[in-house]
């Protein structure tokens, strides 16, 4: 059987991708994609991204409006400043918890 290359990510997921790589982030750590059920794209911060306070502020510019989902602490961390930065610019900004750390 033959491996196919993975599809190339529509434009605008591509744009955010480059975005946060360029903020320092590392490329094994995120991912980009739309949801039909969000009606939105949804960016996905692992720790492997290497994502630091001093990253904040960029990866708020990188990924506004879009859906932040963090799947660590750190990560958690990090929605919560990104919350912050953007209360603070007067704009909403909407992160997800992992399925399992969200209350029933």
């Amino acid at each position: 059987m033959i491996d196919t290359p993975p599809e190339p990510l529509p434009a605008q997921e591509q744009v955010i991708e480059q975005k946060l790589r360029d903020c320092g982030l590392k490329a094994d750590g995120i991912t980009v994609k739309y949801e039909n059920e969000l009606q939105s794209i949804e960016v996905v911060i692992t720790p492997e991204a290497g994502a630091a306070p001093e990253h904040f502020p960029c990866i708020h510019e990188a990924v506004f409006p879009e859906i932040v989902y963090c799947q660590s602490k750190t990560a958690e961390q990090v929605a919560d400043n990104l919350r912050a930065l953007a209360a603070a610019n007067g704009r909403a900004f909407g992160t997800r918890l992992p399925a399992d750390r969200a209350e029933a």
